[in-house]
């Protein structure tokens, strides 16, 4: 099983989990992140995560984060300058 398969699997068993138990798709979007099961967030298995976890996202119709600057969204940094 690669990187990816596990990824995929684990999140997998934990949307299933909170649907099961009424979760709404921002706190499963939670939960799939607290479960990462690769130790230490870097190198090959964090990216392969995050690839598996962005087409899972879309799949799922589960929400993903918007990138955030330091003064806010970047669509608000462009309207203030």
């Amino acid at each position: 099983m690669t990187w990816g398969d596990e990824a995929w699997v684990v999140m997998d068993k934990t949307r299933i989990q909170g649907v099961m138990d009424g979760k709404t798709p921002d706190q499963i979007a939670k939960d799939i992140d607290a479960a990462y099961p690769f130790g230490k967030r870097s190198m090959w298995p964090y990216k392969a995560w995050l690839t598996a976890r962005k087409e899972f996202f879309a799949k799922h119709g589960l929400p993903r984060r918007v990138p955030k600057t330091p003064n806010g969204d970047l669509f608000e940094q462009g309207e203030a300058a």
